[in-house]
């Protein structure tokens, strides 16, 4: 199966990025009592802590979830490009989180939906291969 790919311009240059992996995780999971403030306030404070914990080091952007009560399913997308920001690198990465009460119908699509519009070179961490 081929991995979604996608290409995000980021001013001269542009990346070619493809989807490494895909997750997600009921937003109340593990949640026994609590205000939907303070779960929201908990789910987005511990993001960059759970997306370390799932991907490793990288870069991290955040869809920001509508005010009210947060939705039911947080998903996480890890993208990489073989186009490093800066040349001395290997490749660059990006996680890119959003929240949706379900789950896609066309995940291709929704990934393009969500990757759209942001900054490769704002968000991304470059890194090398093992």
């Amino acid at each position: 199966m081929q991995k979604p790919s996608f290409l995000i311009a980021a001013g001269p240059k542009s990346y070619p990025i493809f989807l490494d992996r895909l997750h997600i995780n009921r937003t109340w999971r593990g949640v026994l009592e609590g205000t939907q403030a303070g779960v929201r306030w908990v789910t987005l404070h511990r993001l960059p802590e759970t997306v370390t914990h799932i991907f490793g080091p990288s870069g991290l952007f955040v869809h920001e979830p509508p005010d009210g009560l947060i939705p039911a399913y947080t998903m996480f997308a890890e993208f990489c490009s073989y186009t490093p920001i800066k040349p001395e690198f290997d490749f660059s990465s990006l996680v890119l989180v959003w929240f949706a009460d379900s789950l896609p119908e066309n995940v291709t699509s929704d990934l393009a939906i969500q990757i759209n519009g942001i900054e490769w070179e704002k968000y991304a961490k470059d890194s090398y291969a093992d």
